[in-house]
């Protein structure tokens, strides 16, 4: 039985394209979508954290058989076309692609809302502010453990100077909510995972963009990324920058599942005939590793795709790519 402090946990007898003498390994996995792009044009809620769902330490592990397995590796959530004034970019921003190793499916993050309310996912996309649109919900499709959360919101709502828009759900909470103060909702926070030999945190959702109005009035600050690879949103929160028009958000860390940063714009007289009404910022790619005993026969594909030693001994395989595994 898996334990109930493990996420995910599941197993199958694998299934090769091709088959032979070796016996079968049992796995450890940690399997992690990308997260999803951040909301634009305008004030956009933070992209949603990549699915996040293990087995390690102490749950079920996956059984395969002698064969070469695809392992796929979630590509993130990718950006619009930007556009410049009056024209708006061409919203076509998308959610994150789903990782994939042997029967577990982690869901990409959702992207976050503008045009549109968010889209659900692993962790789902946050509200946007200008226009208000609704969270995407996260854990969708369900799995239990559950490998996400809700992006935050509604949307905080508005003062003479500025809309804010929520953060993206992460690995372990709820996007925040935008609003407060007049900053933009923190992405939700990840979860840590030693399967490496390291503990690394994983799945931080993306932070919410806001409005900035120009002229004497205080516009406030974008969200934080979540604490596992999310992006901060726009005007950027954490360089603290006396220049809020000439701050950017960031993306999702690739190899994390971050959700990307949301966009925002600074309605300023003297430069809005040059605005870049901008994009979301792209989600980060997801990554999936996989630990088994010292004595397991198995290479992997491509070169990028490593094998190293856990302390114990143990071989632990990541894929920051999409690849094979050959046992």
């Amino acid at each position: 039985m898996p334990l109930n402090s493990t996420r995910g946990a599941g197993s199958a007898k694998g299934f090769g394209l091709t088959s032979g003498g070796a016996a079968p390994v049992e796995f450890d996995y940690l399997v992690v979508a990308g997260g999803g792009n951040g909301g634009d044009p305008g004030t956009g809620g933070g992209g949603g954290a990549g699915g996040y769902r293990t087995s390690f330490p102490g749950g079920t592990k996956i059984t395969l058989d002698a064969g070469t397995y695809t392992v796929t590796v979630g590509a993130g959530g990718s950006p619009s076309t930007p556009g410049t004034y009056p024209n708006p970019s061409n919203n076509n921003y998308t959610s994150g692609s789903p990782s994939i190793f042997s029967t577990i499916t982690s869901t990409g993050g959702g992207r976050g809302a503008n045009q549109t309310a968010g889209d659900p996912g692993g962790s789902g996309g946050g509200a946007s502010g200008d226009p208000p649109n609704a969270a995407g919900n996260g854990n969708s499709p369900p799995t239990s453990p559950v490998q996400g959360y809700d992006g935050g919101g509604p949307a905080g709502g508005s003062n003479p100077f500025g809309f804010w828009a929520s953060g993206g759900g992460g690995a372990s909470a709820r996007g925040g909510d935008g609003g407060f103060g007049g900053v933009g909702g923190d992405g939700g926070a990840g979860l840590s995972n030693s399967i490496s030999g390291t503990s690394v945190v994983y799945g931080g959702g993306g932070g919410g963009g806001i409005y900035h109005g120009g002229g004497s009035g205080p516009g406030g600050l974008g969200g934080r990324g979540g604490n596992g690879g999310g992006g901060i949103g726009f005007p950027n929160a954490e360089a603290r920058a006396p220049s809020l028009s000439a701050t950017t958000g960031t993306p999702g860390t690739i190899n994390t599942g971050g959700g990307g940063g949301g966009n925002g714009y600074n309605f300023n007289a003297p430069i809005l005939a040059a605005m870049n009404y901008g994009y979301g910022y792209a989600g980060g790619s997801g990554v999936i590793i996989v630990r088994a005993p010292s004595t397991a026969k198995f290479t992997l594909t491509p070169g990028t795709n490593t094998i190293t030693s856990a302390p114990n001994g143990d071989q632990v395989a990541t894929f920051t790519v999409t690849g094979t595994l050959k046992i």
